[in-house]
């Protein structure tokens, strides 16, 4: 069975596993040092999430990298976020979590994976290179610009899926504006390659 995304959402979903990557709780409070004030974003994260797991019959969420901000260890703010969030998840699905380049510090409070399979799917963040033709990653944040307004797009190739930040707060880098940003197994495969979708499903090209 293939994996799909999740209409209107930056979800992907193989058979029963609702897969989201790069949610960076905590980042609202690196706005906040800039002077940029916007609410705790933990619980409209989870709110999203339990009801895409509703709408799609889901009884596992796996959190495919970045679950948290920081980079290296894990702040007191972040480690509270990340609790709301599973213990938020956990009353209603089974939870598997893997580890980002954001996630330094997030195995004192859950199990921490680097890959895990579902449905024939290797299911990586992506910020590592991987083998397989069947794989599902995040890491890039992938976005375009549309009449001059960033919006996140999902990135396929095959049944090689990129999956947009799954945070509210954050779109993204412009696609093919910094070479650095592109994961290593987008890189090897073309970027040029890919086909690009919003997230409501319509087709912008390569």
């Amino acid at each position: 069975m293939k994996g799909r995304p999740v209409l209107h959402h930056p979800a992907f979903l193989i058979k029963r596993s609702l897969v989201v990557a790069d949610i960076h709780l905590g980042y609202e409070k690196e706005l906040w040092k800039e002077g940029i004030y916007v609410p705790e974003q933990t619980e409209r994260i989870a709110k999203e999430m339990l009801e895409i797991v509703e709408r799609t019959g889901a009884r596992e969420v796996v959190l495919n990298g970045d679950v948290k901000h920081t980079i290296g260890y894990m702040t007191g703010y972040e480690r509270r976020a990340v609790e709301m969030l599973l213990n938020a998840l956990e009353e209603r699905v089974k939870v598997t979590v893997i580890r980002g380049n954001h996630d330094g510090g997030l195995e004192e409070v859950v199990e921490v994976k680097e890959k895990v399979e579902r449905g024939g799917y290797l299911v990586h963040h992506g910020h590592r290179l991987e083998e397989g033709e069947k794989q599902v990653m995040g890491h890039m944040h992938p976005a375009l610009r549309l009449g001059g307004v960033p919006v996140k797009v999902w990135m396929n190739l095959g049944e090689i899926w990129v999956l947009p930040a799954f945070s509210p707060l954050i779109t993204g880098p412009e696609l093919f504006k910094d070479e650095k940003l592109i994961c290593p197994v987008v890189r090897r495969l073309g970027v040029e390659n890919f086909d690009l979708f919003l997230l409501d499903g319509s087709y912008v090209g390569k």
